[in-house]
């Protein structure tokens, strides 16, 4: 057996130990009725003590043997101090059961983005729950960018052509006109200034016409 030279592997395994030194010996003090001190050191130079009844009660036993027994209400003091320790000894086991399922857990899924996505099959409930709402937020959102492209869509007739805003589909030129590649009949406020061929069209919903300058090179 030699020295853990990781420093958090280090950490790691003390914590464990510690919790387990610590366990058995309120497993010693509830089955045997023992009264046990324990006092250890962490690697960072930190004190951690489990004591049944307590720490200083059984220091200054150790310390005094002399001292003549204990009265009713000292004994009754620590026997209160005895199920107290139990108590948070318990949920001390719990907690750190906790602890180990999270961190197994965290693995798991740390190993999982390493290899790829899991399986569904092998989802537990939790999981699938979180993914059908993630599935679904997805979905919302796609339908509502949906909504909003086809609410900002405006269309103008000039000279039986349609300049439909927003868009910036491909476009072609045909007989020194402008023509969209999907949509023969449709131009848009982009294709109308391609290449410096043709002068902006200022578009307003009030407005009536548009004046076109026939010698700019737009054949409308």
């Amino acid at each position: 057996m030699v020295k853990i030279e990781n420093e958090k592997s280090l950490q790691v395994t003390f914590s464990k130990r510690r919790a387990g030194l610590f366990k058995k010996a309120s497993e010693l003090g509830t089955l045997c009725h023992a009264e046990t001190a324990v006092v250890v050191f962490s690697p960072g130079n930190r004190a951690h003590s489990f004591g049944h009844p307590s720490v200083q009660a059984i220091s200054n036993r150790f310390l005094n043997e002399n001292n003549p027994p204990m009265s009713y209400a000292e004994k009754l003091l620590e026997d209160y101090h005895k199920a107290n320790v139990s108590r948070q000894t318990l949920e001390l086991n719990q907690v750190e059961r906790q602890l180990e399922l999270e961190q197994k857990r965290t693995n798991e899924l740390k190993q999982a983005r390493k290899d790829g996505s899991p399986e569904i099959n092998k989802l537990d409930y939790n999981q699938l729950f979180q993914l059908k709402g993630a599935l679904l937020n997805l979905r919302h959102g796609l339908e509502a960018k949906v909504k909003n492209g086809s609410a900002q869509s405006s269309y103008v007739n000039i000279n039986g052509k349609l300049i439909v805003g927003g868009s910036s589909a491909p476009i072609n030129y045909v007989g020194g006109g402008i023509c969209n590649s999907n949509m023969p009949n449709v131009i848009t406020p982009y294709d109308l200034v391609a290449d410096d061929l043709c002068p902006i069209i200022p578009y307003s919903s009030s407005a009536t016409s548009f004046d076109i300058n026939p010698n700019s090179g737009c054949g409308l």
